[in-house]
């Protein structure tokens, strides 16, 4: 008898055994993810209640969830967040719908939705723990990719730097870095509306008056499609210093030099009231923004060959560089910032209180903002070759 319980009791715990591990065997089986399973957008977004905004001029589709951002580059494969990449991610199928890979999707999700939960995807619908949610085709309205539609540059803000009780830089026999970038972004909006009628080309100023940095950068965001230029001049210890540049945004200053001028141009948040500082300083300590970097460069070499077709040996061409501008940071387009020449040097300071100089400064500026234009649209957003 005590045999046969004892038999008994080992059939029982093998028993238990086999069908604890069927019980996992079956689980991993049921939920394990395919990583390269194309998983479209559209059913992504509806079926975890995920916002979305569409980009057209950069082609990408940023995702927000719990207060949380990410960005979707279907053209790129790429996807960003929280300061990561995760590359071979995403992209488009056959019929320009935006897809996001299985493997990508379930390193995303614990971000956007701040919890880790399960889910798996079979026959084309998700199954988000016990729930099964059945796709809506009408959802996938507008999470298409940009060959349905052209890229295009709508709208140029020009941006004089400074104004009104903020001088800028102060030059040569106490000229003033802020009258003369009004008079030059002025030729540069009438050459350039003469050049793209249409293009709505608008300033930020258009007299002495002080602009918050926050202000331009309200101005520009109303606008879709757009990109932005901020002119300026430059000052320097050195009074043999001369020639002109263009900046787009970056975190690190690529040289010590591009350090100072982006300290100089950045002074000007000591002209703020206490809000606007408060604003600004939260703009200080964000990451800075990767999704304009590319066409930002673009712009700024094009604007610089424009300037030096233009001026030919009146001036130096010093390059284009990146630096940590605020007003850069703030506007969410294309932008970049250009110094058209020092103040503080006297032979240049002749030449940048000149009427015909400010007119061939603003025609180079001009014809780089339209060969980028051009380009951009050519290339659909810098997708194709031209």
């Amino acid at each position: 008898m005590r045999f046969m319980q004892s038999r008994s009791k080992k059939w029982i715990k093998l028993y238990i055994l086999i069908m604890t591990a069927l019980i996992f065997i079956g689980a991993a089986l049921k939920y394990e993810i395919n990583e390269n399973e194309k998983i479209p957008l559209y059913q992504i977004v509806e079926a975890f209640q995920i916002d979305f905004n569409i980009d057209p001029v950069l082609n990408s589709v940023v995702l927000n969830k719990n207060n949380r951002n990410l960005i979707v580059y279907p053209s790129r494969g790429e996807i960003i967040y929280g300061g990561k990449i995760i590359h071979s991610s995403c992209g488009t199928d056959k019929n320009n719908n935006i897809y996001i890979t299985a493997g990508a999707l379930n390193k995303i999700l614990p971000f956007l939705l701040r919890k880790r939960i399960e889910w798996h995807y079979e026959n084309g619908n998700f199954i988000v723990g016990n729930r099964k949610i059945v796709r809506n085709v009408e959802s996938k309205k507008g999470l298409k990719t940009r060959n349905e539609y052209r890229a295009m540059i709508k709208a140029v803000v020009i941006d004089p730097g400074h104004g009104g009780k903020d001088p800028g830089g102060i030059g040569y026999k106490g000229i003033k870095e802020k009258d003369i970038v009004l008079k030059v972004a002025g030729y540069v909006k009438k050459c350039l509306s003469k050049k793209r009628r249409d293009i709505k080309v608008l300033m930020t100023r258009d007299k002495d008056e002080f602009i918050s940095l926050e202000k331009r950068a309200e101005i520009a965001n109303k606008l879709e499609d757009a990109i932005y230029v901020s002119i300026h001049a430059n000052v320097s210890y050195n009074k043999k210093t001369i020639g002109y540049e263009s900046y787009y945004l970056t975190i690190d200053p690529q040289d010590e030099i591009a350090r100072e001028v982006a300290e100089k141009e950045n002074s000007v948040i000591n002209y703020e009231n206490v809000e606007n500082k408060k604003y600004l300083m939260k703009i200080i300590n964000h990451i800075v923004d990767l999704e304009y970097r590319r066409e930002s460069i673009k712009l700024a070499e094009n604007i610089q060959n424009g300037i030096n077709k233009s001026v030919n040996s009146l001036s130096i061409d010093r390059g284009v560089k990146g630096a940590y501008f605020y007003v850069l940071k703030a506007v969410k387009m294309p932008s970049v910032l250009i110094e058209i020449g020092f103040v503080t040097n006297s032979f240049e300071a002749s030449h940048l209180t000149s009427a015909d100089y400010q007119k061939k400064l603003a025609t180079g500026i001009a014809n780089g903002i339209n060969n980028f234009i051009e380009t951009f649209e050519e290339t659909n957003g810098f997708t194709t070759e031209k």
